[in-house]
């Protein structure tokens, strides 16, 4: 992510752009300069910062969400210990022009899994084998992402934005305009980008002291004897998400000699050597001729360079009069998406299908070499093809067609010799719509019973949905991507017990008593399933903000029903060792009861606490 080498020259070769500070001390000067801040704003990366933040938690398991809520809450706090306001922003939809980066990343993650799932499954497994042998590997637990911005925004009351085009540009925009104290990040972008006074490290922040890297632009230029208005360029001549590193192997070799110093100093000797006249139109023809002997490259350097340059995103209504949007009634649902969009109220790919782009899953612990279970892609088609229906049942059909396609960039075995995204269909609801906007912004109880009844429908036709109403929030998900799987033969009775136990147990467990289990044998199959799980829940969280929540967002978190080590435990217990389900529910009766409410919907029995344990 960033430049390529451009983090190793700061932090190995140039101490005057890259040293410690305290945050503290920082802020105080900063407000002895601005005399009429009184809260200074820092702007974070939360996408960029999720590895960072995550830290050591397990994240082969399937995710430790109550604790990460904890960690989040800290962060949080530490900052607002220092009167300081956070602002987060999220990625939205990919930019297509990263797209082969994109699936280049996605290409190398299934490599990562592969090798993890192999150390998982080869006998004698022990923890901290995989935890040493994969230090520099890291597979973010699903779903976390969309958790994350539901944490900061509902439960810590930050101000949260999801972006619509490139999430550094719009992190630095925002910053320019705010004139904000710091951007935090890991993303050697910052350093090249104009934005906020000073570019924090998030890898290197350390809440006890409140203490960090700076990287500084201006000493950069200064150690590089460049115009820091070349910035832009030097980054696109050492390799970004843009211009790739591979191409340009030949040009660093002719200059630097594969030298990682010398390329990040001989590429701004280069551009010195241009001696480049700002208002000569054929500058970047000539740079394309050097580095690629290819003039075709151009456009591709210029779209580098410029990705870098301050600009002004286009309004909100610009966006949507790009579409041909054909009615108004559908313009004004494109206009409220993006709203909720920005504002970080639904999901990010409830705009991304919307407004016509591809939706994308991303790469997780499944094991994509064998075909003994399905892959999350695969099962939860049907899901997403009927939220599908829902979102897109008020769209004019596009000239001269009688259906709608969505393009979808998913994870699937096969994935590597994909050139071009899959296509599928919308499924449409079979019970009444209200419409969108009367989903989004009605809270009559009409529609309210119409939301339900519409998430009830494209879960599962065989589901009971007055029975699954009559759970606790925390549990309406859990239940109903149980019950998908069970549906669909994936998981056994004892399996899904498991997955039952895990969910009725977490919701009372403090996050100590999670972070102390140890679980010294992982099951792999587990593993796979934990994640077709978790994935199942991330989309029925998407179909919930979709649909205008039929139950209330902050109720239905999975910090409230499901912690990766604790099913591993109860997983053990429920299929090997045939535990009775009192021990299942850590032998407390309250937890017994609501594990046969849900087991009930699960297994669509009525009568299933009756049957012996």
């Amino acid at each position: 992510m960033g430049v390529s080498g451009l983090l190793s020259f700061l932090e190995n070769y140039c101490p005057s752009a890259c040293y410690k500070v305290k945050i503290e001390t920082l802020l105080e000067e900063y407000r002895q300069q601005n005399g009429t801040v009184t809260l200074p704003t820092i702007v974070v990366d939360g996408t960029g910062c999720l590895r960072s933040l995550y830290g050591d938690l397990d994240w082969v398991c399937g995710g430790q969400m109550k604790e990460f809520k904890e960690v989040a809450e800290h962060f949080v706090q530490s900052f607002k210990n220092l009167n300081v306001r956070l602002v987060f922003f999220f990625d939205g939809p990919t930019v297509e022009e990263k797209r082969p980066r994109w699936v280049e990343r996605r290409i190398q993650s299934m490599r990562d899994v592969d090798e993890i799932l192999n150390l998982i499954s080869m006998p004698p497994y022990k923890s901290q084998n995989l935890k040493r042998k994969h230090r520099n590997y890291f597979i973010l637990p699903p779903g976390l992402g969309n958790v994350a911005r539901f944490l900061f925004k509902t439960e810590f009351g930050c101000e949260v934005h999801v972006s619509v085009k490139e999430n550094d540009e719009e992190i630095a925009e925002f910053a320019r305009k705010e004139n904000c104290f710091a951007v935090l990040a890991q993303d050697t972008d910052f350093v090249i980008l104009e934005g906020a006074k000073y570019y924090l490290s998030m890898a290197n922040l350390r809440l006890t002291t409140m203490e960090t890297t700076l990287y500084d632009r201006s000493e950069l230029a200064v150690a590089l004897s460049l115009d820091k208005k070349y910035l832009p360029l030097l980054a696109t001549l050492m390799g970004n998400d843009i211009v790739k590193k591979n191409e340009l192997t030949k040009f660093h070799t002719k200059i630097s000699k594969k030298n990682h110093y010398k390329t990040a100093k001989q590429v701004a000797a280069f551009i010195n050597d241009l001696q480049i006249n700002d208002d000569d139109e054929t500058v970047y023809d000539k740079i394309a001729e050097e580095v690629f002997g290819d003039t075709s490259k151009s456009s591709i350097i210029k779209y580098s360079v410029e990705s870098y340059k301050p600009i002004s995103s286009p309004a909100d209504d610009s966006i949507v009069s790009e579409l041909d949007c054909k009615t108004e009634s559908w313009k004004e649902i494109v206009r409220e998406a993006l709203r909720r969009h920005r504002n970080g109220l639904t999901s990010a790919h409830v705009w991304a299908i919307v407004y016509g782009q591809p939706f994308e899953l991303s790469t997780a612990l499944e094991n994509y070499r064998s075909n003994d279970m399905p892959f999350a892609a695969q099962l939860y088609c049907p899901l997403r093809q009927r939220m599908y229906g829902i979102l897109l049942k008020e769209k004019p059909f596009p000239e001269g067609k009688t259906e709608h396609q969505i393009s979808e960039w998913v994870v699937v075995p096969g994935f590597e010799l994909m050139k071009s995204s899959i296509v599928i269909s919308p499924i449409y609801p079979t019970v009444p719509h209200p419409g969108l906007l009367a989903l989004w912004n009605d809270s009559s109880q009409d529609v309210a019973d119409k939301k339900w009844n519409l998430f009830v429908n494209a879960v599962s036709e065989t589901i009971n949905g007055d029975e699954l109403k009559k759970l606790d929030s925390h549990l309406i998900l859990p239940a109903a991507a149980i019950r998908y799987m069970y549906e669909y033969d994936v998981i056994s009775e004892d399996e899904a017990k498991a997955f039952i136990a895990t969910a009725v147990v977490v919701s009372h467990s403090p996050a100590e008593w999670l972070r102390r289990l140890n679980v010294p044998k992982i099951n792999e199959r587990a593993v796979r399933l934990a994640t077709l799980y978790t994935r199942g829940f991330g989309m029925l969280t998407l179909l919930v903000t979709a649909i205008g929540e039929p139950v209330p967002l902050k109720t239905v978190m999975p910090w409230l029903s499901f912690d990766g080590k604790l099913f591993q435990k109860i997983y053990d217990a429920a299929t090997r060792r045939k535990e009775e389900n009192f021990i299942l529910c850590n032998k407390k009766e309250e937890n017994l009861d609501a594990f046969y409410k849900v087991a009930s919907v699960v297994f669509n029995d009525p009568l299933y606490k009756n049957r012996k344990s």
